[in-house]
């Protein structure tokens, strides 16, 4: 099993809401020269005559400070540039007096590294910039220089015969470190800082092939405290190139002309067997990772190392042309890739302040999104006399906003970009923000935390409330389009932080990102928003994993953690010796699953937010076999993936889970197919994927210690397209069922423990008006769905032939069944199957019909 879950499923349609940001940043978005996110602080608000001083449309920061050695005494002749991740590079050399000044565009430097060298290689520092560095604190920094590490890289071919000539690279710190060329005994050597940390080491020759290594953990494993990360060895590495897969990419326009001169790039390589992929996107210096295509559009990429199986994204880098990302897949290509792509659409207007004079030097931030993979996003400044040209990707509804510290527009959006219909004379005036305040703490004694980011969403109107507007969906993609603008802010050494956002729809985030409040911007009032965690945003769990009678320590157990959240990534960790693991972790819901070594032994637990400290007993599993079967011919289904797991369902988000602790496996020739590794106790689910990521289920079961569980013939139905299930057909499938209502209740106990839910019934006859109105509400009203994510739901069929059955469930908790006086009754059972309340029609209804507010 690669990872703890699986692909998530929904039972309502995917992305029907807004789906939620993870906080991370990808390699792709690290490629842009302009950040993608509105980082908004506090500001001194402006004065009438500083409203009319023209701005510079173009402003710039400084960087300035002094080189000096190990003893503290300046260097001269340094060489100091600011890495990033553009082809610009700003650097200049070291005075006698050892000082030196960079002059870069506003907030470029934020988070970047500044390096130092000396005597080519063989000095070095490197010094890395917080965000939040003032003015001043930027005026006074310090570098210091030191003899560089040398480390020493040999390149083999699938020989074992040197390779002379190859391009070898480092990554450190997670940025290109340096290149270097292998000698005619294939060897190269490479000079760091002494603190650099180096995550990978690559080497290329076309033709050849290429290779690499990691040195950091699998990224799922990086908050096991026990592991050790692996480090660069004193006497250096052997890397192999044992053959290639050449691909010949051709970039082409929609109306099939050539694009020469286009820069394309192959953007990620996974090696099996390493923790980490090789993002090429960064490896500056190595220019064999980067063609551009010649006078026919065409682009060779000989290096592709055969070992390769993954599917590689292809991104083009263009002022002209789209930003979207190609696939090829080396398992079903043939070497070559045509690509088309869009020419970019002008977008231009003029932004004035609120006297109507032009607002030079002011943002405009632009998101646009349609049904392709990949978005648009940008920002531009104004022109001194106020006035934008943006080219923006078509096919796509946009959000813009201007803005320009404490004056913020209302947002332009409801509109579609076509191809090669340019946009004119939009129009954005300025208007006082209104600021968005408040503070965070943590703890029973309150505590503000520092440095925590804070995250406000502005949403653009989507496409489904665009009736005119039809965007090309050649994939049948069922992805909720919408423009969002991502705003972020920390909070100070008081806890404190604030946003200046302008007219619109909003939400703000905690830093856990799992309380979201929305409002609504009308004009510059004020509004605060407080946010407190119980516990530490991170905490330290401890366990121990034991197994037998008396139980004993068990080592060498993989533990996974998986969140009942969006917005945090699973983890993974060992036990020791004495079988205990430690793991860092943040406080939410999650749940636990812990895998002996042969696979035999397992367990699955329930972790509550505060927990610190846990006791996995593990027991025997359990397996299961089946054969899959084509309703169609009636033949077994050779060589087809199925997928299995627990179902958790994610705190909050009413009828979405993941596929947790199961995994991928194919049927054999004959269609036969065994699942392994099962914990008894628990409901898993068999899927089949089928096209345009689209899944039917297969079966649900429920395995049996140390027994093999026998799911005979699972028949693979043709194919419907999917349609949204109407009103009737919703009722028909919450009141169906095979077994009985005590049967369905209790089976419903083990996912409502495992989810951390409770269990609501409702006992009704299906074709009452009462019931119908209820279910209405659960079906299609948004704020009942929300209330309803924490509990499991059961329908319950109370008449006719199927009364006797419901009677027994009702009597079980001392209750009645509905009759005409009550159309329908519902019952909440907590995990444990204890009753803990309920409701009967009469209680929901106001005048003879059920009330949302009552619901709720």
């Amino acid at each position: 099993i690669a990872a703890c879950c699986g692909v998530g499923y929904w039972t309502t349609p995917l992305f029907a809401s807004p789906p939620a940001a993870s906080g991370k940043t990808t390699a792709r978005e690290s490629l842009n020269s302009v950040d993608r996110t509105i980082l908004l602080a506090a500001a001194p608000a402006e004065s009438q005559e500083s409203k009319q001083t023209p701005k510079d449309p173009n402003p710039m920061d400084s960087l300035s400070g002094e080189v000096v050695d190990e003893s503290g005494n300046p260097v001269a002749g340094a060489e100091v540039t600011l890495e990033t991740f553009t082809d610009t590079r700003p650097s200049m050399t070291t005075g006698a007096d050892g000082r030196f000044k960079l002059t870069v565009p506003v907030t470029t430097w934020k988070w970047r590294t500044l390096s130092v060298r000396r005597e080519g290689e063989r000095f070095q520092g490197t010094l890395t910039l917080d965000g939040n560095l003032t003015s001043e604190a930027l005026q006074k920094l310090k570098m210091k220089i030191a003899p560089a590490r040398e480390i020493s890289v040999r390149v083999v071919d699938g020989l074992q015969k040197p390779v002379p000539g190859a391009t070898v690279g480092v990554v450190a710190n997670y940025r290109s470190a340096g290149v270097s060329e292998t000698d005619a005994d294939g060897k190269a050597n490479m000079y760091l800082p002494q603190d650099a940390i180096i995550q990978h080491v690559y080497a290329a020759k076309n033709e050849v092939g290429l290779d690499y290594r990691s040195f950091v953990l699998p990224r799922n494993q990086r908050n096991d405290r026990k592991a050790v990360v692996p480090e660069y060895p004193k006497e250096g590495i052997t890397l192999s190139l044992e053959g290639v897969k050449p691909l010949t990419v051709t970039a082409k326009t929609v109306d099939a002309e050539p694009i020469p001169g286009l820069m394309l790039y192959v953007w990620l390589l996974q090696k099996p067997g390493e923790p980490e992929e090789l993002n090429l996107s960064t490896l500056r210096g190595a220019e064999m990772f980067f063609q551009k295509t010649n006078a026919q559009g065409r682009a060779d990429f000989n290096w592709i190392p055969s070992w390769e199986t993954s599917k590689l994204q292809i991104w083009p880098t263009s002022d002209q042309f789209t930003h979207e990302r190609s696939i090829y897949d080396p398992a079903t290509g043939n070497g070559t890739l045509e690509i088309l792509l869009h020419r970019l659409v002008p977008v231009r207007g003029i932004v004035k302040r609120p006297d109507g004079s032009p607002a030079g030097g002011a943002v405009i931030e632009i998101v646009g999104e349609g049904y392709s993979f990949d978005g648009f996003r940008r920002s531009v400044r104004t022109n001194a006399d106020g006035t934008f040209e943006a080219k923006v990707s078509p096919n796509k509804v946009y959000l813009m906003v201007a803005n320009d510290r404490q004056l913020v527009s209302a947002p332009q959006t409801g509109f579609a970009v076509w191809p090669d219909k340019p946009i004119e004379n939009l129009e954005f005036l300025l208007q006082p923000a209104a600021r968005i305040h408040g503070h965070v703490t943590m703890g029973t004694d309150k505590t503000p935390i520092s440095g925590r980011t804070i995250y406000s969403y502005q949403y653009g109107q989507d496409l489904s409330s665009q009736p005119d507007v039809t965007l090309p969906n050649p994939e049948d993609s069922r992805k909720w389009v919408a423009p969002m603008l991502v705003h972020s802010t920390t909070t100070d050494s008081e806890g404190n932080f604030e946003f200046f956002l302008g007219p619109g729809k909003h939400d703000i985030r905690n830093p856990n990102q799992n309380d979201v409040e929305k409002f609504e911007i009308a004009d510059d009032e004020a509004r605060e928003f407080n946010f407190h965690l119980p516990v530490a945003e991170k905490l330290i769990l401890k366990g121990l994993v034991q197994n037998g009678s008396p139980q004993k320590p068990v080592a060498g157990v993989r533990v996974c953690g998986v969140y009942r959240s969006n917005f945090f990534g699973d983890f993974e960790a060992f036990t020791d010796a004495a079988g205990f693991f430690e793991v860092q972790r943040n406080p939410l819901p999650m749940v636990l699953y812990a895998q002996s070594e042969d696979g035999r032994l397992g367990a699955i637990v329930n972790i509550d937010p505060e927990t610190k400290e846990t006791t996995i007993p593990l027991g025997p599993n359990g397996s299961a076999k089946g054969i899959l079967i084509d309703d169609e011919s009636d033949r077994p289904m050779a060589n087809r993936e199925l997928r299995y797991g627990v179902r958790v369902f994610l705190e909050g988000q009413f009828g979405s889970f993941r596929d947790c602790f199961g995994g991928a496996i194919r049927t054999d020739a004959e269609g036969k197919f065994e699942l392994t590794g099962l914990v008894p106790g628990n409901e898993y689910h068999v899927v089949l994927p089928l096209e345009k990521g689209s899944y039917q289920r297969m079966a649900s079961f429920f395995p049996e210690a140390s027994e093999e569980t026998d799911l005979g013939e699972l028949i693979r139905k043709p194919h419907v397209e999917n349609k949204p299930p109407t009103f009737e057909q919703l009722i028909q499938r919450e009141f169906a069922a095979k077994s009985t209502p005590s049967e369905r209740f209790q089976a419903a106990l083990p996912d409502a423990k495992l989810g951390r839910m409770r269990v609501m019934m409702l006992l009704a006859d299906p074709a009452g008006d009462t019931v119908r109105q209820f279910l209405k509400l659960t079906f299609e009203d948004k704020d009942v769905r929300s209330a309803l994510s924490d509990f499991k739901f059961i329908a319950i069929d109370s008449v006719r032939e199927n009364r006797t059955a419901a009677r027994e469930l009702a009597e079980k908790f001392s209750r009645q069944l509905p009759d005409d006086s009550s159309p329908f009754l519902i019952l909440v059972a907590d995990d444990e199957g204890n009753l803990i309340g309920g409701a009967a029609s009469e209680d929901l209804s106001a005048e003879g019909s059920v009330e949302k507010d009552l619901v709720l």
